[in-house]
This record gives structure tokens, sequence and C-alpha cells, in this order.
């Protein structure tokens, strides 16, 4: 037994004084009850239940505190059952986020699409939500990972479209030109093949979607703008600044699935060709 669970002598003393006190008036209630003296019995017997109430009294706080300790396990399971209601609601939130990002990346990709104020104010709330609900950045990442692919590739149509349109010219250019060589042609000629090869190299001249990820992403745009056919050397150097001054941007939504520069974003998701 330890400290705490020893009892002063006064208690024990107590104790039994009202226990013994108790049998006795209990013994002297019976013993008048028998001598049919009512009024005696019912004092010494009521007297006595007193007393031995008295003596037990610890009985009753200890099975108080057996109640309480029940009470409290029942809680301890309620307790557990909210956390795995919790914990799934969390796996149902992170299912329902990567699905709704999904679906708001694709929907109305060729007739009208979110633009790019909503889908990424979707992506902040999205992000808001999943944090609320405790889920690791790892898990956010990847339910707005639809989001940034998408992002990035309409990022990709933007950024090289102006140097497709100025190879579509020359491709145009080029074209006319053939239609126009003298007659008859002569397969031999060779201002003749290097129009030909020029407009296979402009015609070519691509960006390949099927391959396109967010790893070969920077490397496929810097080959895009330094490897464009018929440009001169003041031209690729131009349009490769552009492409590569957008690499951070572009470092940063993978990194961290948010966007660093909202307004430089916005304008060149905005602007025509």
């Amino acid at each position: 037994m330890s400290a705490n669970d020893r009892k002063p002598a006064v208690l024990v003393i107590t104790n039994w004084a009202l226990l013994l006190g108790g049998l006795f008036c209990i013994g002297a209630g019976c013993y008048n009850l028998i001598s049919g003296n009512a009024g005696l019995a019912g004092t010494g017997l009521g007297s006595g239940i007193v007393f031995l109430f008295g003596a037990t009294i610890e009985r009753f706080e200890s099975l108080k505190g057996m109640s309480l300790e029940v009470k409290t396990r029942k809680i301890d399971e309620k307790l557990m059952e909210a956390n795995k209601i919790i914990k799934d609601l969390k796996q149902l939130a992170e299912v329902t986020s990567h699905t709704l990002s999904v679906l708001a990346a694709k929907v109305g990709r060729w007739s009208s699409p979110m633009s790019f104020e909503e889908s990424n104010n979707l992506a902040k709330k999205i992000r808001e939500i999943l944090t609320s609900l405790g889920c690791s950045e790892q898990d956010i990442k990847s339910a707005l990972q639809p989001w940034v692919e998408i992002t990035l590739l309409e990022l990709t149509v933007k950024l090289t479209k102006p140097i497709q349109t100025e190879l579509q010219e020359l491709l145009k250019s080029t074209q006319k030109e053939l239609h126009n060589f003298h007659q008859p042609i002569d397969p031999t000629d060779s201002n003749y093949l290097i129009l030909i090869e020029n407009a296979n190299q402009l015609s070519n001249h691509k960006v390949d979607f099927e391959t396109l990820s967010i790893e070969n992403l920077k490397t496929m745009l810097s080959r895009y703008g330094s490897d464009a056919p018929l440009l001169s050397k003041e031209r690729k150097a131009t349009y490769l600044a552009e492409l590569e001054s957008w690499f951070p941007e572009i470092d940063h939504l993978i990194m961290n699935s948010s966007i660093k520069s909202y307004e430089r974003w916005s304008l060149a998701l905005k602007r025509e060709g």
C-alpha cells in the first residue's frame, strides 16, 4: 500500500466506532422489536443504519470513482471514434479535392474554360480547406497537381505563340516562293532545294505536347526558342530571354502548387496570340 493509500488513524478509529455503534444499535433495535417495544426498536434500527452508512461512506465514494472511470472510458472510446471519422473525412477531402481539381482543369478546355482568376481562386480554396483539415503538404500538392499541369500547359501555349506566329509567316512566304518558282522546275536546282528544306523545317518546328511534362518543360522551352529555324540570332536571343525569364515562376508553381506573381501570370494567360 502506498503512502497516499494509508488512512489517518483518526479515520480508522472513527470508522470502527461507527461500525460498532451501528451494530449495537441494530442489535438493540432487534431486541426491542422482539420484546414488542416498537418505538425503541425503530429508533435503534434507524440509528444503526445511520451509523453503518457513516462507516461505509468511503465504499460509496469508491463506487462513484468506478462509475466516473467507466464514463471516462466511454468518452475516450467516443473520442477515438471521432478521430477515426476525422481521418476518414481528411481522406475523403483529399480525394474530392483531387477530383474537383481535375474537373476544373479539364472542363471546357476547347469552349469556355474557367478563367485563370477562377481556377487560381479555386486552387487557393482547395489548399485552404485541406490545410485546415491537417492534410500534409504532399497530399495538398497531389490534389492540386492537375491544376498545376494544366496551368503550365496554358502558359506554354501562350509563351510559344509569338514564335509560332512568326514562323507561320515565314512558311507562307516560303510556300509562295515555291509556288512562283520559275517553270519548268529542275528538281536538282539548289535554290529550289533550299526552299523545300526551309519549308520542311518551318512546318516541323512545333511544340511536342505529347511528350511535354513538368520535368522537361524548361528544356523544351529553351530548345524551342534557340532552335527556331530561319530566325536571326538576335530574334532567337530575344525569344529565349523571354522564355527563360519565366523559369523562376514555373519552378515556384511546381514546387509550391501556387502562383508567385499573380499579375504577371494573369496578363500572360489573358493576352491574345
